[in-house]
């Protein structure tokens, strides 16, 4: 009798065990929904030399909610210094864009992005400094030469672009110590342009450039921003024309 017994309380522990672990899930998963909160996603890159600067601006959806290209109602704001620039937004790229903005070296850019309902993302930059090229404009340079140029102070990574006769060669360069001069033996890198004129452009980027394309934390990338997601970077691109001697 008492063997019966144990197993009938047993049996209802097991159907009141399974209807706490029942109850235990809906509530977890009610607690998940209500605690999910939109954020704004940008993306923002600062050049000097364009004529425009652009920010995309995207928030976060929930996993059954039914996404949008773009926000198109923030108030999107870029601020240096004394100086307040509102961008306004382009349907036609679905971004916002300031046109003829002066990106200056070595100045801190703060970006702002707010609307109603949400909460506002702030991010900021520090524009990677000028930097000289040791060569000489129109010098000769073959394969086994060597282009060098000064580091660009706040610079991270490096992104060079020879272009020869409507061909180019590219590349991604971190330079590995601090030396105060970056080297690039032109024959490592380039691969089959022709002889002639070359122009060569080189772009230094910041770090929070570096963090969110090349060393992201996880899925959710975050850099330079906060309140949000995505990027808020910068990058400074010096140029110089030499002739390139493949032949020799």
């Amino acid at each position: 009798m008492i063997f019966k017994r144990s197993k009938k309380v047993n049996k209802y522990q097991h159907l009141i065990y399974l209807t706490i672990l029942i109850l235990l899930f809906i509530d977890c998963d009610a607690v998940t929904v209500n605690e999910y909160e939109t954020q704004f996603n940008v993306y923002l890159v600062m050049y000097n030399y364009l004529s425009y600067t652009e920010v995309f601006v995207d928030r976060t959806y929930a996993i059954d909610e039914p996404s949008e290209p773009y926000v198109e109602d923030a108030l999107v704001t870029l601020s240096t210094s004394n100086i307040v620039d509102t961008l306004f937004f382009d349907e036609m790229y679905g971004r916002y864009v300031k046109w003829y903005m002066d990106i200056q070296p070595g100045a801190i850019y703060h970006l702002e992005v707010s609307k109603q309902g949400l909460d506002t993302l702030f991010g900021i930059s520090k524009v990677p400094g000028e930097f000289e090229f040791i060569n000489q404009p129109n010098d000769t340079i073959t394969l086994e030469d060597t282009v060098i140029f000064m580091r660009s102070n706040g610079a991270i990574v490096y992104y060079c672009l020879f272009l020869s006769d409507g061909r180019q060669d590219e590349f991604w360069l971190k330079p590995d110590t601090l030396d105060s001069l970056v080297k690039i033996r032109v024959g490592d890198y380039i691969g089959s342009l022709p002889a002639g004129p070359c122009e060569i452009k080189v772009t230094a980027f910041d770090r929070n450039y570096y963090n969110y394309t090349f060393e992201p934390d996880d899925s959710l990338r975050q850099a330079g921003v906060t309140g949000g997601l995505g990027l808020c970077g910068s990058a400074w691109q010096e140029t110089i024309l030499v002739y390139l001697d493949t032949e020799q």
